[in-house]
This record gives structure tokens, sequence and C-alpha cells, in this order.
């Protein structure tokens, strides 16, 4: 068959005439050039199929298993191949067909990453296995001297070409002393013994707060040294005694939290505290006091600011009054800097009976020059000096997703759409992103330009601009967290 390369990574489904294949069948393909490549096969040996996304071209295909268990590219072995035997000699697979790792000064790193001068490499053993993970070609490749910085020493990236993903950056297992990046490369789905190295050009570190049983701790994720810190953990309970709900909204540079303290007696109460909780004492300072008018009560106290250093001490707070009678609620959004004047945002009285319990007023995020986004009525709004903007609307509360959240600059807004989608708009020249796959854990990186979300084990950035893969960063401790800066 002609070689045919395809503009778009295809699917192919191959049947084979036995179910007596073994567990580690696996397709190759022929290049051009004579070299049979080996693709990420999935088999179903009951249905006698064998299944490979991605393609990226057509050629001719063989299907190999080995049933020794792993693939030994050095040794002789026995190999099935469309209801036929192949032998091959005692030297094993010769040159030409021998898959080997190579260097590639040619494979570029992509923008906001610095690549690494080739250095020497050894590989230590060259067996793979499609059942048993962690086999592969793995390479030790060495730094040359001074070609890393030591603060982003811990963002040393290896680069490997996937078929339908571009130049994708895998965590390598790295040796600050030998400075070496230890790395499997011939992981499922990779289709390139290809490498090269490149670090992220700035030292992340990452914020983020823990729940541990009783408490609330803060750590720090230095990326670059490789190091996980605990700054802060807050006990709970003493706050819970107190009437207090800690409502999120920590910065470092104050290491305090935000939050409520609303305190029900026989009566509902008449009043409530916007209040700062000091993480490393636990001292709690009151920072506004909202006051019910006559036959009315508060229902509900929320409070939002900028979580980054050195941004606006602006609050925003959310406030629902309930008439004694239980026939209104008066929903409110203000803002204030503490020990200064108040701002009302927006005010609106409904009847009880017109309200949906999920359609409180909610302050959502505050930029870093003090403009507000809150959630009114179906409709996530901009609140900038005395003008308002819609940035999206919702047809019914089941729809709503009361989430938004400024970037660094104040300049992008990361909000989600009636279906779920997360969408990125620039207020300033009108751009417009759909950043993917990204979820409500997500927070804005140390620019407007990435996103990073939380997982169990990792935290994961994105690049917004052309919604790239993005690279992953080892967390410590595993969990989940909520990330609050990252810088």
């Amino acid at each position: 068959m002609t070689p045919t390369t395809l503009s778009k990574g295809a699917e192919l489904t191959l049947s084979f005439p036995t179910s007596t294949m073994p567990p580690n069948g696996r397709l190759f393909r022929k290049l051009d050039n004579g070299q049979w490549l080996p693709l990420a096969t999935f088999l179903d040996r009951d249905a006698k199929k064998a299944r490979s996304p991605g393609m990226g071209g057509l050629s001719n295909l063989v299907m190999l298993a080995n049933p020794n268990g792993d693939w030994d590219w050095t040794a002789a072995g026995t190999f099935w191949f469309n209801n036929l035997t192949v032998s091959l000699p005692d030297g094993g697979i010769d040159n030409v067909t021998r898959a080997t790792p190579t260097e590639n000064s040619a494979m570029s790193v992509p923008g906001d990453w610095v690549a690494v001068p080739h250095g020497s490499y050894t590989v230590t053993h060259g067996r793979f296995s499609v059942t048993a993970p962690g086999r592969g070609f793995v390479a030790t490749i060495q730094a040359p001297a001074g070609s890393v910085p030591d603060a982003n020493w811990g963002l040393v990236r290896t680069f490997q070409k996937v078929i339908d993903h571009g130049i994708i950056p895998f965590i390598p297992v790295l040796d600050h002393d030998a400075r070496t990046a230890t790395t499997s490369i011939n992981a499922i789905g990779n289709l390139s013994y290809s490498w090269t190295l490149g670090y992220f050009s700035h030292p992340l570190k990452i914020d983020w707060i823990k729940q541990n049983g009783s408490s609330l701790d803060i750590y720090t994720e230095d990326a670059g040294a490789m190091q996980s810190s605990r700054l802060y953990s807050l006990a709970t309970g003493p706050l819970a005694a107190q009437s207090i709900t800690v409502d999120g909204g920590f910065r470092l540079d104050d290491h305090s939290f935000l939050g409520e303290r609303l305190i029900n007696g026989i009566l509902p109460p008449t009043q409530g505290d916007i209040v700062k909780i000091d993480a490393s004492n636990g001292t709690v300072t009151t920072l506004l006091t909202v006051v019910a008018d006559p036959g009315w009560h508060v229902s509900s106290l929320q409070a939002a600011r900028s979580t980054r250093n050195g941004a606006s001490n602006r609050i925003a707070v959310s406030v629902r009054l309930t008439d004694n009678a239980n026939t209104q609620v008066r929903d409110r959004l203000l803002a204030f800097e503490p020990g200064g004047a108040v701002d009302v945002l927006t005010d609106k009285t409904r009847a009880v009976s017109d309200v949906d319990p999920p359609e409180r007023f909610l302050a959502l995020d505050v930029a870093r020059n003090g403009d507000v986004l809150g959630y009114t009525a179906l409709q996530v709004v901009l609140f900038s000096g005395t003008s308002t903007r819609v940035i999206v609307g919702y047809d019914l509360p089941s729809l709503a997703i009361p989430f938004a959240t400024f970037s660094p600059s104040g300049n992008r807004i990361l909000y989600f759409n009636r279906n779920g989608d997360a969408r990125v708009t620039d207020l300033v020249t009108g751009a417009y992103f759909q950043p993917y796959p990204v979820g409500l854990s997500a927070h804005w990186a140390y620019n407007d330009n990435y996103l990073v979300t939380d997982g169990a084990d990792t935290f994961s950035f994105v690049d917004i601009r052309d919604n790239s893969a993005g690279f992953a960063v080892t967390k410590s401790p595993v969990g989940a967290g909520t990330i609050f800066q990252v810088r």
C-alpha cells in the first residue's frame, strides 16, 4: 500500500480470525522509510477486533503478538501475523525495523517554554508491553550544566510528538544533583521516539487550600523547587462555636479568610457581620455589620474579594433580607473597602412567591482595580464604576452556573455558558476563547493566558490562546483542594 498521510487522525478497526490472540497483540504500520511503527492498540479478543485511535496515515499494517508477554527489541522471538507464525532471527529485529529513541533538535518547544540544549542520554532498557505499565524505552537525558535555572528545575519536561496532539510535555523523574531527566519515551498513544527537553519560563508557585478534617490548611506548591510547604492551619471548630461560616476569599498577603457571622436565637437574626479570620492565630475581626430594617431579618450573607497579593482590598457582599411575615425578600449586592463607605451595586425586592430559592444574588469576584462580578437574577454581571455589563444570561435557574472570575490583569473573565462550557471574554479587545477541558475548579494562573485546574494529584495548566494540551505539576499532599493564587 502506498503510504498516505491523513489530514486528521482516523480510527482503524481491524478484524482478526482467532480469539487466541495474546493480550499483548499490537498493530504496526510500515512507514515510507521502511520502518515499522507501533500503534496504540486496544484489543477485544471476544469480538476478534483490534482498534487503533488517532492514526495519522495509512500504509501496510501488521498485527504482531509476543507469546512471552513482553516485547523485547534485542532478542529473537516468535510473533503471530495474520494466522501465520513469524520467527525473528537470533539477532532480534535488525536496525531497519528496530525502534530506537533519538534526540530531535528540529523539534521546537512551544511558546513560554525554553529549549534545553541537548546533552548526553542513555537508554536503560528497550522493552515495552501493552499490558504492563511502566515498560518502555526509558531514556535518562542529561541537561548541560547551567542550561536550566534552579528556580525552574522542577519545571523541566520531556517533549514528545503525540499524534493529533502535537508536541506534548511529559513529567520526567528529575535528579537535581545529576541534572538528569528520566522518561519513558514509549507511552501508549505516543507515536514518536524523538524527544527534546524544555523548561517553563515562569517559576511557578501555586497557593492552595485543603480541608483536612476540622482544619483548613494552606499550602504553597513551589513547582520549580519541587517542594510543598504548609503555611497555616486554621481550626474551624472554634469558628462554628461563634456561628461563623468561612466563605473563602483567602489572601496570602494578610493570611486571612473572609467569613459571615449570623447568630440565630429564638427570633431570626436582625443583623449579621462580614468578618476577617486570621489563619495564623484564629483572630476574628468584624469588617461590616449589616442591620435589617424593622420588620425584616437577615436570611443570608456571602462575601468575595480578590485572592491575589497586592490587589484591591474591596469586598463584594451579597445580602438577602426577608420580611417577618415571609412574604417578601430583598436581595442586595454591596461593595466596600474596610473602614470606607458602602456602595450599593444593586437592590431588588420581590414577592417570595416569585423567587426560586436558588435565585439569591451572589458576589463572585473582585478585580485588581476594584470592579465587581456578581450573579443577579439569572445573569452574571460586571459592575464597573457606575456602569453594568451582562457577561452571560441563563434561561432557567436549572441552567444557571453562577461562577465567574477576573484574570490577573482584570481584562479577561472566565465564566460558563448555559451548556456548562467554559468561556473567556476579553473586555478590552473583544477576543473570545473556549478553553477545554476546564471545570469549576479552574483558577487563573500567573497571567491572562493560562488557567490551572486542581486534580487529585496534579495541577493541570491549559493555554487558552490555542487550547493546546497543557502541562501538569505534581501536587503534595494529594487530594482535592481549592487554588486561590498562582504566582
